[in-house]
């Protein structure tokens, strides 16, 4: 049920867990999890990702005491072209763009999960972010990373 998250237990020095298939378990089981996990440490950070038509499951994991943090959104394209002036260029990201990432990733958040997240304080947060962004680099984290420039800044 509650999957140790290594990288993230690594990068915050809390342990961290994401609690898996909330649909199949019920709200007594999952409390009980939590009280388990949260036992073992004074920082404990437990995440979860529920569909939002999934409202029943947000009802029980809120009376288990988890509460929204963040909230995605998925959008799609239908494959039509949409013409304008780029005034920007996006590209992957290569080596030479690492200090400038890792400055941007470490200072410009403020609406991440962890950064929203009253219980994470922001230096933690600055840190799972820059440490993301370093793993990507030093190629142990994520599979693509994009920049973003506006007249070669």
């Amino acid at each position: 049920m509650l999957t140790p998250d290594l990288w993230l237990t690594a990068t915050s020095g809390w342990k961290v867990h994401r609690l898996d298939s909330p649909l199949d378990a019920t709200e007594s089981e999952v409390r009980t999890a939590l009280q388990a996990v949260a036992r073992n440490g004074d920082h404990v950070l437990i995440f979860c990702r529920v569909d939002t038509s999934a409202v029943g499951v947000c009802h029980q994991l809120l009376n288990s005491g988890f509460f929204p943090v963040d909230v995605g959104i998925s959008l799609e394209s239908r494959g039509r072209t949409v013409r304008h002036q780029l005034v920007h260029q996006v590209r992957h990201a290569d080596s030479a763009d690492r200090d400038e990432v890792v400055r941007i990733a470490e200072s410009s958040f403020q609406f991440s999960r962890f950064h929203l997240d009253p219980g994470i304080p922001n230096d933690i947060a600055d840190r799972i972010k820059r440490q993301w962004v370093e793993s990507y680099f030093d190629g142990t984290r994520g599979d693509a990373l994009y920049v973003a420039c506006l007249k070669d800044r």
